[in-house]
């Protein structure tokens, strides 16, 4: 071993970078520890379809169940950041829209018995932000205007009571799919990799383009889906935009339980700007179904 460096953190695991080749990850918790042990089983299943390159752990067993550690080699290529992806020509974006349109299509296509037998979850979506915004009226409402309080009390309600949204197909999700994940060859301007299968599960694929969504907006997301349509726009748009609602109230609330006032401040203007997005959503401006 001849040098070790930082090499990132999550709310899940910490990441260090030996030798400047391979990656070194360590759960920080034991739900972290099962998630570390759920993706390094799956991880080969997923492989063997996507056309790019995602890790290939090997998983180490400490003193106990509860310490675990994996490696895998560092994976080439710099973050597909929102500035990098925009500044790129038209033809790079639509190359990179379609590749990572495929990715999806094959990582949506696993089989969920191999997801099962991996232990990977089902969410409840419906269970789940109702229980977020039981936490935000008792912690997060008094520091909210009252108009954004309506709002956020109407989106929850409104994705709860709406039976077609929960009609989907139940899919294989990466689930935080974001610029922090995606690589790419700066120069070529190809996608490389895929990285960080930790929040794996198995969900609606809606959620699945909410973060594309949010860090690259509509030109990556109306691009991507030419290749990779899990339904008609016209009903699975409105349900990312939903989505990107619900996650700013959780973002939110977690803000409030950090501490972090600037992280707070940021977060409750997210909801304000989403509120005044509500009635003219940018996905609207795709004209295609």
């Amino acid at each position: 071993m001849r040098s070790v460096a930082f090499f990132g953190e999550g709310e899940e695991r910490w990441s260090f970078l030996v030798d400047g080749d391979w990656v070194f990850q360590f759960p920080k918790h034991r739900a972290a520890a099962r998630a570390l042990q759920r993706e390094v089983c799956l991880l080969p299943v997923i492989r063997a379809t996507v056309p790019v390159l995602v890790p290939n752990p090997e998983l180490y067993q400490g003193p106990s169940s509860d310490h675990l550690f994996s490696r895998y080699r560092k994976i080439p290529g710099a973050l597909l950041t929102r500035r990098r992806y925009l500044a790129s020509s038209n033809e790079s974006r639509a190359r990179l829209a379609r590749l990572l349109g495929t990715f999806l299509a094959r990582l949506h296509g696993t089989t969920l018995n191999a997801a099962h037998q991996c232990d990977i979850p089902v969410f409840d979506y419906r269970g789940h932000y109702s229980a977020v915004l039981r936490r935000a009226e008792t912690q997060l409402f008094d520091r909210m205007q009252a108009v954004d309080r309506a709002f956020i009390v109407g989106a929850v309600q409104d994705y709860c009571d709406r039976r077609d949204w929960q009609e989907y197909k139940p899919t294989l999700l990466h689930a935080d799919l974001g610029p922090e994940h995606i690589l790419h060859d700066p120069h070529t301007k190809v996608l490389t990799g895929v990285i960080d299968f930790g929040d794996l599960m198995i969900g609606d694929p809606a959620w699945e383009l909410t973060y594309l969504y949010e860090d690259y907006g509509t030109d990556l997301l109306d691009r991507l889906l030419d290749v990779y349509q899990p339904e008609p726009r016209s009903t699975l748009l409105p349900r990312v935009h939903r989505f990107l609602e619900l996650d700013a109230m959780e973002y939110a609330v977690t803000s409030c339980g950090s501490g972090d006032t600037k992280r707070l401040r940021n977060a409750l203007r997210q909801i304000t700007r989403l509120r005044r997005l509500a009635s003219h959503p940018p996905w609207e401006a795709t004209s295609r179904t």
